[in-house]
């Protein structure tokens, strides 16, 4: 009987909502430093740098001067000051067409054809980028097929069915 008393959810399965009132609760082993939560004085903190070559540059120049109203087209820029504003790239789905040229012999009026890459397997298909993708959100993400067929829509325009995803998986 006194086994079962002393049981509570610290040493048996039971839940904390069934612990009596005047159970002890267990308190922190951490001391108070006297210390304001978040970042201390003196503490460098660290961000973005900027990006030694950037995608695009956009010039803000000024037309005139703000105090005499001179204008200031054609003056020289002494030096420029600079932030970044980082931003992801929309994605989307890039379609490339192989084409299998005929071509009619001079010499014997036959017709031959070029030939596919090895890469050109079926009429439509999706290419490497693609199943690289699937396969990051399905197997490192854990997203289930139907949630990687809607990422795969969401993120890049590339409308795959839950069984498309799950062939490309196998």
């Amino acid at each position: 009987m006194e086994v079962v008393l002393a049981k509570d959810s610290h040493n048996s399965s039971r839940p904390p909502s069934t612990d009596p009132p005047w159970a002890k609760r267990t308190k922190s082993l951490r001391r108070p430093s006297g210390r304001r939560p978040g970042g201390q004085a003196g503490h460098r903190g660290s961000t973005l740098r900027l990006a030694a070559h950037p995608s695009r540059v956009v010039e803000h120049r000024p037309r005139e001067y703000r105090r005499c109203h001179a204008r200031l087209a054609d003056c020289q820029v002494v030096r420029h000051l600079r932030q970044q504003i980082w931003e992801v790239v929309p994605a989307h789905l890039k379609v490339t067409e192989h084409q299998i040229a005929l071509i009619r012999c001079p010499a014997c009026g036959k017709t031959t054809q070029g030939e596919f890459s090895g890469a050109v397997r079926s009429r439509v298909q999706y290419g490497p980028g693609v199943k690289a993708r699937v396969l990051y959100l399905q197997q490192y993400q854990l997203l289930p097929y139907h949630r990687t067929s809607e990422a795969m829509r969401d993120l890049f325009g590339c409308h795959l069915s839950a069984g498309t995803v799950a062939n490309i998986v196998r």
